[in-house]
C-alpha cells in the first residue's frame, strides 16, 4: 500500500509540473554600459499553465544592487500576462570589459489552500539573464558563424554575426570566408565588406552554391580585418548526398487556437531516410518561436502529407495577427533544406460569429415575443 500512495504522489508530481508552468520574456536582456546612467528595462511574465499560479519574481547574482526592484508575489490566471519594468543603476566603471550578469528570475511557489490548511502546485522557476556589456577599450569585433549541414548541389546559407563589443566606430572593414575541405583545400572564398557603430550587431547571411563539390566533412573559417586587427571564427559542416525537397506548405495560420500545420514533402534518394522531422520557425524577437512533427520515416523517392500542431492559442506562443518572417525546415540524416517565408497570422473570427449569431438569436426572439403581446392586445 505504501509503495502504491509512494507511486501516485510521484505521478500526481509529474503531472501537476506538466500542467503549471511560468515563462518570461525577454529570454535576455542587453544593456549597454554608460557610466552612472540608469537604464530602464521592460519585461514580462506569463502563466503557461492550466491553473492559477503564484509567481515569486526577484533578482539574484553578485551584482544585483545595481538593479532598482523589490521582489514581487503576483497572482496569474491561466494564460494571464503581466507586465514589468526594473532599473539599472550602473556604477562608474567595472575593472573587465565584457559582459556582466544579473539573473532575473520568476519561481513558481505553492498556493496554499485555505480551506484544507495545505499547498498545492509544484514549484517551478524561469531565469532571463541581464546582461551588463562592458566595451573593450578601443576597436573590438566580435564575430560568429554558423553553416548548416545540406545537400550537395544546394544553395548553402552561411550565416555571419558581427558586434561592436569596443568603444569605436568599425569603418569599412574587410572579411572572407573560406569553404575549406577534409584535406585543408579552399574550394571557395566569399568576400563581403561592412561597417558597426558602437554597440552595434549585424546579422549577414552569405549564399554558397555547391554544385559539383564532392560529399563529406567541411570547415567555414569566417576571417575579418578591421582597424589593423583580425578576427575569425570557424563552423563545421557536412556536405550530403541525400535530399529531401519541401514541396509545398501552408503560409496562413489563425490567432487564439491550435492551428493544424500541413506540409508536403518528397524524398530525392534510392533508400529510406530515418528520423526525419519538419520544424516551424516564426521569428519574433531574438529567439523566436519553434513548432516540431513527430519524427518520420521516408521511404526511397516517396512523398509524404506531414501534419503538425502550431499552437497559438496560449502562453508566450500566443501571438496578434500580423506578418512574421518565418523559415521552415525538414531535418534528416544530420542534414537539413529549409525556405524562409512570410506567415500571415489572420484574426480568428470564430469568437465574432458566435457574438452575432447570439445576437441575431435574442434579438429574434425578442422581436417574436414583441410580435406575440402585440397580438394578443389586439384580440383584446
Amino acid at each position: 500500500m505504501l509503495k502504491k500512495s509512494i507511486v501516485f504522489g510521484l505521478v500526481f508530481l509529474i503531472f501537476i509540473s506538466t500542467v503549471s508552468a511560468v515563462g518570461i520574456s525577454p529570454p535576455r536582456s542587453i544593456v549597454y554600459f554608460e557610466p552612472n546612467a540608469v537604464e530602464s528595462v521592460n519585461f514580462y511574465v506569463v502563466n503557461m499553465g492550466d491553473a492559477d499560479s503564484r509567481v515569486k519574481i526577484f533578482i539574484n547574482g553578485e551584482l544585483s544592487n545595481l538593479i532598482i526592484w523589490e521582489e514581487q508575489i503576483i497572482d496569474l490566471q491561466p494564460g494571464e500576462k503581466r507586465d514589468f519594468n526594473f532599473l539599472v543603476k550602473m556604477p562608474p566603471s567595472f575593472d573587465e570589459p565584457g559582459d556582466h550578469r544579473v539573473d532575473l528570475i520568476a519561481q513558481e511557489i505553492p498556493i496554499e489552500d485555505n480551506m484544507e490548511g495545505t499547498f498545492i502546485g509544484a514549484v517551478t522557476s524561469v531565469t532571463s539573464p541581464i546582461l551588463i556589456r562592458v566595451p573593450f577599450d578601443g576597436p573590438y569585433l566580435g564575430t560568429k558563424i554558423n553553416i548548416r549541414s545540406s545537400s550537395v548541389g544546394q544553395i548553402v546559407k552561411l550565416k555571419i554575426f558581427l558586434e561592436n563589443l569596443g568603444n569605436k566606430l568599425l569603418n569599412d572593414f574587410q572579411g572572407k570566408v573560406d569553404i575549406v575541405g577534409a584535406n585543408g583545400e579552399i574550394v571557395k572564398t566569399i568576400t563581403f565588406s561592412d561597417s558597426l557603430g558602437l554597440n552595434e550587431f549585424k546579422e549577414l547571411e552569405l549564399l554558397w552554391d555547391s554544385t559539383g563539390i564532392e560529399s563529406g566533412i567541411y570547415i567555414g573559417k569566417l576571417s575579418v580585418d578591421y582597424n589593423g586587427k583580425n578576427a575569425q571564427s570557424e563552423s563545421e559542416f557536412r556536405m550530403g548526398d541525400i535530399f529531401v525537397k519541401i514541396l509545398d506548405f501552408q503560409t496562413e495560420l489563425v490567432t487564439g487556437k491550435i492551428n493544424n500545420y500541413v506540409v508536403n514533402i518528397e524524398s530525392d534518394w534510392n533508400n529510406v531516410i530515418k528520423d526525419v522531422y519538419v520544424n516551424l520557425m516564426i521569428n519574433v524577437g531574438e529567439e523566436g518561436y519553434n513548432f516540431k512533427s513527430t519524427s518520420f520515416d521516408l521511404g526511397a523517392w516517396e512523398k509524404k502529407e506531414i501534419k503538425m500542431y502550431v499552437a497559438l492559442e496560449d502562453g508566450i506562443a500566443k501571438l496578434p495577427a500580423g506578418e512574421y518572417d518565418s523559415t521552415l525546415g525538414v531535418f534528416y540524416d544530420e542534414l537539413s533544406n529549409s525556405e524562409d517565408f512570410v506567415l500571415i497570422i489572420k484574426e480568428n473570427t470564430n469568437y465574432f460569429v458566435i457574438v452575432g449569431v447570439s445576437f441575431v438569436i435574442i434579438f429574434s426572439i425578442l422581436f417574436g415575443l414583441y410580435i406575440f403581446k402585440n397580438n394578443k392586445k389586439g384580440k383584446k
